[in-house]
């Protein structure tokens, strides 16, 4: 029967907690009652409403926040929402008339008692907007003017302190007795409070605190672009050197990382309470931690396109010779090496250069082979340098801080072929037995993605948007805006200064800039001023003659240093065996010492005597110190 009772009582509360909630939903705003009605029965101001006058008395006679009550700013289902500026001037205009024309005795009963004037829900009510606009307004200074997301605790101390002093004490112990309860109790009021204010828990964006100076600085150099503007110089000018007859062909190489097991893939996953197994993907941390170098080549020329050559680089763990050997015979283009170090460095770049060479075949000869690359420091060497010159391939480098912009295997390719080969992979591991895929069988998805998307794509409007083709026609949209280029500049004809050009490469590295922006060695350039010049006063058997004798100079310098090496050896050896000496030393008597310089051979080594009469003169043996004198 308790039970029984007690559920009565409780859906009785409920049901009058439901019925106050209708009637407040019904009359939202109320007006002036019929207690405030029998003080001052001809109002002239029935527009405004008690409650407008107590957020107005309570926030300190600040009208902007009873026009902000008055347009339903923070109440329920309203949010903050924005108002245009001349009805808000207005409604505040309205809010302070209302004052004004308010009968002085029920102002001053508003002032001093107002629980008198009008019932307890409009106090409170007015009270507690008052508090939730303080706070919001604090919240929005903090994270504007601070760089503060607040606490529950800040939160809380804030809307303490925020209660009105005019309020009376009653009023205000209802007013605080949500936020001095237990946390849950201030959660849920501060989730109400966000949901009602438009606010809601999230992490402020964090921004770097650059000076004026700085950022100026920058949007200068971002304005002017001179890495981009060095970069498009180089290749117009490029382009423009190709000899006549000979068309220019570009060829952008790239390298990327293939992994070996490919995770994190999104799909459908089974989520069922039936099910008696969890599902899981299961691969060793050798697989997940491993790679293979993908060496891709793009052009502009689809006719040419299937002639470059694309090449896998693995090392001797990942490409064993038996895997090779099964991988045969490999497709038309495809090439796997297998190599001490799956990464790029100088000896891989100057084989793929002469695959390029070898691929293309009479090519090289009948167009002018251009080989955009990346600046890193794998592609940059004086032998990569040489090498490409014989095999006619000129190297045109794009900067390293914007390859993701001016490359085209950056900007078109890789995330194309990464998606495919991520689909096939997984097609491959929903075929493969117990879902392990071997590597042959992960050698042959990579084929079959390099296939697809390399070999038959059109890469036209991949190097045109680039700025490559066209003379920076087609550029495109992203990367003007990253240069701060609202319009195109004209980009100046001829190759780009020492300065300006030597922006492109990395920082610190010592190299020849010109011979490689006008791809020219330096020894070519100096012959060619001086045959320019008409300054040219030796004559060819003279010249000969000053190379023959600076070669020879040259070997005798490399044999003096191999002496001064050697040198430098035998001392080294000398002074170990000078130690060895003196230690062994210590532990012989004089008598032994005695014995042993009376040796045929020891008299004969003056090294070894005069060592051993330094040993004796620090031992103090004065009759050793005789003989060996």
């Amino acid at each position: 029967i308790e039970k029984e009772l007690t559920d009565i009582r409780r859906q009785l509360r409920n049901a009058g907690k439901r019925l106050r909630a209708a009637a407040l939903v019904q009359q939202p705003d109320v007006r002036v009652t019929a207690k405030v009605q029998v003080a001052a029965p001809s109002l002239p101001w029935s527009p405004a409403s008690v409650r407008d006058l107590l957020v107005f008395i309570f926030s300190g006679h600040d009208a902007q926040v009873a026009a902000d009550f008055a347009q339903g700013w923070g109440r329920r289902g309203c949010g903050a929402a924005a108002h245009a500026q001349q009805a808000r001037e207005h409604l505040v205009a309205e809010v302070e008339w209302a004052y004004i024309r308010a009968p002085l005795a029920f102002i001053v009963q508003l002032e001093t008692n107002p629980l008198e004037a009008c019932p307890m829900n409009d106090v409170l009510c007015a009270s507690r907007y008052v508090v939730q606009h303080e706070l919001f307004q604090w919240v929005e200074r903090q994270n504007v003017e601070q760089g503060v997301a607040p606490s529950r605790r800040q939160l809380v101390e804030h809307a303490l302190s925020s209660v009105p002093h005019t309020v009376p004490e009653e009023v205000r112990r209802l007013v605080s007795a949500v936020l001095t309860g237990s946390p849950r109790s201030q959660r849920r009021w501060l989730a109400k409070f966000r949901q009602r204010w438009g606010a809601r828990l999230n992490k402020l964006k964090l921004q770097p605190c650059v000076s004026i100076d700085a950022m100026q600085r920058w949007r200068r150099f971002q304005a002017l672009g001179w890495q981009a503007m060095a970069y498009f110089q180089w290749v117009n000018e490029a382009l423009t050197a190709a000899p006549t007859g000979r068309s220019p062909l570009v060829i952008n190489m790239d390298e990327t990382a293939v992994v070996r097991h490919v995770s994190g893939l999104v799909g459908t996953v089974v989520r069922h309470p039936r099910a008696t197994r969890c599902p899981k993907d299961e691969a060793t941390l050798s697989d997940v931690r491993s790679y293979i170098s993908y060496f891709a080549s793009i052009t502009h020329d689809r006719a040419v396109q299937p002639m470059l050559p694309q090449v896998l680089v693995g090392n001797e763990h990942q490409f064993p010779v038996k895997l090779l050997e099964g991988l045969r015979p490999l497709p038309h283009g495809v090439h796997v090496w297998r190599c001490k170090s799956a990464w790029n460095n100088h000896a891989t770049m100057r084989r793929y250069i002469s695959l390029l060479a070898k691929s293309l075949g009479d090519l090289v000869q009948q167009r002018y082979v251009i080989l955009l690359a990346e600046c890193a420091l794998s592609h940059i060497d004086v032998s990569i340098f040489k090498h490409a010159l014989r095999c006619g391939v000129r190297l045109v480098y794009v900067p390293a801080s914007m390859t993701g912009v001016l490359l085209p295997c950056d900007t078109h390719l890789f995330s194309r072929f990464k998606a495919a080969f991520a689909d096939m992979w997984r097609r491959q591991k929903a075929e493969c037995v117990a879902g392990v895929v071997t590597t042959n069988d992960w050698v042959r998805v990579i084929w079959r993605a390099v296939e697809e998307v390399v070999m038959r794509g059109d890469w036209q409007q991949a190097f045109e948007s680039a700025g490559v083709l066209r003379r920076q026609q087609r550029l495109a949209g992203n990367l003007r805006e990253k240069l701060g280029w609202a319009e195109l500049p004209e980009v100046p004809a001829g190759p780009p200064a020492v300065d300006l050009a030597r922006e492109i490469f990395p920082q610190r590295m010592r190299l020849d800039v010109l011979s490689y922006v006008l791809w020219k060695p330096k020894c070519q350039r100096s012959r060619e001023s001086a045959e320019c010049s008409g300054f040219r006063s030796l004559s060819v058997s003279a010249e000969a003659l000053l190379h023959e004798e600076m070669e020879a100079l040259k070997r005798r310098r490399g044999e003096l240093k191999r002496q001064c090496r050697q040198a430098a050896r035998d001392s080294k050896v000398l002074a170990k065996k000078r130690q060895r000496l003196l230690q062994a030393a210590k532990n012989l008597s004089a008598e032994d010492l005695q014995l042993l310089l009376r040796a045929p051979k020891v008299a004969k080594a003056k090294e070894v005597v005069g060592l051993l009469a330094v040993m004796a003169l620090q031992a103090g043996w004065g009759r050793c110190l005789v003989l060996c004198s």
